[in-house]
């Protein structure tokens, strides 16, 4: 009979090792299913599992040790061998470029895996992704991992007193996506606040509110796609907004927008309308 290799994730954990990165607890999950124009044109990978996504503090430091748990599931009706492996596919290694399982998994036997990696204080490739691999042949699963750096001032940012912040709370008014590409697929139904669920994060800070301004699916066709949000947000507070006031990212990737700054003061109880035109550059990765 022809042998056949598939594996999903059975559970995962990830632990960073310094204060320095940050592991988002809703980060870990199967993404199979945004996935399956990429799985389509694949058929030996069968699922797609991100194991976390992690937020590094800029420094020259040294990288900062991180440890990855996983739990495999043989899905098949082959053994796997011994010297099947788990390696990288696609961005940095992270100093984990492949790790032999050592020994013998059965068709539905778990298989468990530790990843020790070094994750760099410095920007690099914004994902890592991994896939179980027998004789230079890649099955079962890919393990996606998602690293966004944020410089040490922008941290400070975020953690500065509120003394000069009550006046200026401000909340979402409204949103709209508005797609210039057909390779994009807004989802609207996942636009909202998203605060209870950063309530731990957000303590941390002088933030009052997260709010989600879109949730894209973006196909393996896009290529420098076009994609414009336009944001309606209300001065909640007692005193008006200075001019020179900005929207600034603090975490992640731009996408050709790092900062909008007032031209005019915005009173208290007024709403401002601003657009964030962006580019996402979409590269999928070839196994």
């Amino acid at each position: 009979d022809r042998e056949h290799f598939s594996a999903m994730v059975k559970e995962s954990a990830i632990q960073p090792h310094h204060s320095s990165v940050a592991a988002d607890s809703r980060a870990p999950r199967d993404l199979t299913e945004e996935w399956q124009q990429f799985l389509s044109e694949n058929p030996t990978i069968g699922q797609v599992y991100r194991l976390g996504r992690l937020t590094v503090t800029e420094s020259s430091s040294r990288p900062v040790a991180v440890t990855v748990n996983i739990t495999l599931t043989n899905l098949g009706s082959s053994a796997w061998p011994a010297h099947a492996a788990v390696q990288i596919a696609h961005g940095a290694d992270l100093g984990m470029d492949t790790l032999a399982l050592g020994r013998v998994t059965s068709p539905g036997e778990h298989c468990k895996v530790t990843l020790h990696l070094k994750v760099p204080r410095q920007a690099d490739a914004p994902s890592c992704i991994w896939a179980l691999s027998l004789d230079g042949r890649v099955f079962g699963v890919l393990l996606l991992l998602e690293l966004d750096w944020i410089e040490s001032t922008s941290a400070g940012l975020l953690g500065q007193a509120t003394d000069n912040l009550q006046s200026a709370r401000a909340y979402v008014h409204e949103v709209r996506l508005q797609a210039h590409d057909q390779a994009l697929l807004p989802d609207l139904s996942r636009v909202g606040d998203v605060t209870e669920e950063w309530s731990a994060d957000l303590a941390r800070t002088s933030v009052t509110q997260a709010y989600r301004i879109g949730s894209i699916e973006v196909t393996s066709a896009a290529r420098g796609a076009n994609l414009e949000l336009i944001l309606a947000l209300e001065n909640i507070g007692q005193d008006e907004w200075p001019e020179g006031t900005e929207l600034k990212l603090v975490s992640g990737h731009s996408f050709g927008f790092e900062s909008w700054e007032l031209d005019t003061p915005v009173k208290a109880g007024s709403v401002i309308q601003m657009a964030m035109p962006l580019k996402i550059d979409h590269k999928v990765c070839k196994l």
